[in-house]
């Protein structure tokens, strides 16, 4: 999760951080505020002007792919972070 480059080459990259399930794992409302501001900046810094959010689909199904992209599971945990 994170900002991507504009460029294949000589891009320095990103900030690297935990999927959303890793961070709905930490029930730490405060840590992924900051994780979002953080994001938030250096989007701003690279001169983007969206920053896509993490999907808040409730996964059902363990078979279906793309679960990392989404909080939890719990719909009140996924409300509040």
């Amino acid at each position: 999760m994170g900002m991507r480059g504009m460029s294949t080459s000589g891009d320095p990259g990103s900030t690297l951080a935990p999927c959303e399930l890793a961070m709905a794992a930490t029930f730490d409302e405060e840590l992924i505020t900051e994780l979002g501001e953080l994001l938030g900046a250096e989007c701003r810094q690279r001169g983007g002007n969206v920053l896509l959010g993490p999907c808040l689909n409730l996964q059902r199904n363990p078979l279906f792919g793309r679960h990392f992209e989404c909080f939890s599971e719990d719909p009140f945990l996924s409300a509040r972070i």
